[in-house]
């Protein structure tokens, strides 16, 4: 079967927020020397994620795989 139906689904995200201007995200990395958009995920368990943190870790399990697996 090439297309399937999702028939039931357990959310696991509490909520998300972004917020940017002069308090969010890394400093200096937005326009204008202020902080970039900043976006936090909220666990239902209450675990907290920041987007930027989670992407560059999620790059560098990649970048350590590619490298232990050159040819």
């Amino acid at each position: 079967m090439k297309h399937f139906t999702l028939t039931s689904r357990t959310p696991i995200t509490k909520g998300a927020d972004t917020e940017s201007g002069f308090d969010g995200g890394r400093y200096g990395m937005g326009g204008y020397g202020e902080g970039e958009e900043e976006i936090v995920i909220t666990l239902d368990d209450g675990t907290v994620l920041n987007l930027l943190d989670f992407v560059q870790d999620v790059l560098t399990v990649w970048k350590t795989f590619f490298v232990a697996h050159a040819p």
